[in-house]
């Protein structure tokens, strides 16, 4: 069952690689229209497809099923891994082990000249000088021995079951608790509040020279402002969220003032939210044409962001800034911009300086450490099998006409590859002894 489930598991996380998958934190409305036009790719398939939930996968039902499913076994097999270490290490009894020594697949004979006694110490006393921990018993006129390799390769299979437990708690914590926004725009001096946690403010933070923003200032209500510089894969965290650089672009910083040195009020041109003193217009496009007003001039303003304009002489980011009054078709302005400058119409100056803006995904993952954790335990335990693999041998030793008689039977971990070499040297080593 074990091996079944886990190789559907694998089989769904393979498609999550392989299949694309609905962007996360994109509103319903986006969504629907991206699995539609992303199904209609996949011709009459796709909309199979669609209806099992492979293009977002991390939201079926049936994954989650699965892993659930998955969870129980392993759950299971920790216990039972866990009473037989417990068996194996604290309380190992000769005579049971060789009741189940008859299934193990590795084993041998010799024939020793000494009493069973004799041979039982000899071989117990051989074994210890080994490593090996040993419990020996005389039952009946016959000896049985039981002997453990390595209590931390013993410790390994149980430790790997937990890892995965604790990776797979982590997961579904980070599925339930857990949440993403993307397309997030963060341009200089505008706070951008998180619809997923209205509780923290984004703010952009450019390099002192250059104008690119290489960092992001995260306040949360009522505690200090955080100041977090991206990292070369342009990542950061901080205050409980991972924010990751997805996209920039460029940026146009607006104020105005008039003859008296007064701050002018300016707005976006589709009159979201009140006039304010300062506008940060954003190009996410070539050639994207951004508008806004001075509405005590009357004026309006057409901004086109350029790459460059090498056939006018400009060779980094340029704009075309065009002032109409109301009700006119002809501007009474039209200037090219390079980094920063001053526009005056009529009495008025509107300084405008170039900048970068970003986009950024943040996230919040509760589970990550858990899954961090699992993966880390995940590794020790493997390598505790590689360093130190579990072997467990059984001896019976049995009275015959000339000596005793020594049945030997090992079970060994897979990752023990010498270990059928290491029983040949063994009946080797014993045999001549005989």
């Amino acid at each position: 069952m074990l091996a079944v489930v886990l190789a559907l598991t694998l089989l769904a996380l393979l498609l999550s690689v392989l299949l694309p998958q609905a962007p996360a934190g994109s509103a319903q409305q986006g969504t629907d229209r991206w699995l539609t036009e992303t199904a209609g790719r996949y011709g009459s398939l796709g909309g199979v497809m669609q209806a099992v939930g492979l293009f977002e996968l991390w939201n079926a039902s049936w994954l989650w099923a699965l892993l659930g499913l998955l969870a129980f076994i392993l759950l299971l097999r920790l216990g039972l891994a866990l009473g037989d270490a417990w068996q194996r290490l604290r309380h190992p009894d000769p005579v049971v082990a060789v009741q189940q020594a008859h299934r193990w697949p590795l084993h041998t004979a010799v024939s020793m000249e000494n009493s069973v006694e004799t041979v039982t110490a000899e071989l117990t006393e051989d074994l210890r000088s080994e490593g090996w921990r040993v419990r020996s018993a005389t039952t009946g006129g016959a000896g049985q021995v039981v002997a453990e390799r390595s209590p931390w390769g013993v410790l390994a299979g149980p430790l790997f079951t937990f890892a995965l437990l604790v990776a797979l708690a982590g997961l579904w914590l980070g599925r339930w608790s857990g949440w993403r926004e993307t397309g997030i725009i963060l341009a200089p001096g505008q706070p951008v509040r998180l619809s997923q946690d209205d509780t923290l403010v984004l703010i952009a933070q450019p390099a002192p020279v250059g104008g690119a923003v290489d960092g992001v200032v995260v306040q949360r209500d009522g505690q200090p402002a955080s100041d977090m510089a991206f990292s070369t894969w342009g990542t950061a965290r901080t205050a409980g969220i991972a924010i990751r650089r997805t996209g920039e672009g460029q940026a146009l910083s607006v104020t105005a003032r008039d003859a008296a040195g007064g701050a002018l009020q300016l707005q976006p041109v589709d009159r979201r939210g009140p006039p304010q003193q300062s506008l940060t217009l954003v190009f996410d496009q070539p050639r994207a044409e951004q508008l806004f007003l001075a509405p005590a001039n009357e004026l309006l303003f057409s901004v086109v962001a350029f790459s460059a304009l090498p056939e006018r002489g400009f060779s980094g980011p340029t704009f075309l800034v065009q002032a109409f009054p109301a009700g006119q078709q002809a501007p009474i302005a039209n200037q090219f911009i390079e980094g920063s400058a001053d526009l005056a119409i009529d009495d008025a100056i509107y300084s405008l300086a170039a900048g970068r803006f970003v986009t950024v995904e943040v996230s919040r993952n509760p589970g990550l450490p858990l899954m961090i954790a699992g993966g880390a335990l995940a590794l020790a335990a493997a390598l505790l099998a590689l360093w130190r693999p579990a072997g467990r041998l059984s001896l019976t030793i049995q009275r015959q006409r000339h000596g005793a008689e020594v049945t030997a039977r090992l079970q060994a971990s897979p990752f023990w590859r010498q270990a059928p070499q290491w029983l040949a040297a063994w009946t080797t080593t014993y045999s001549r002894e005989g």
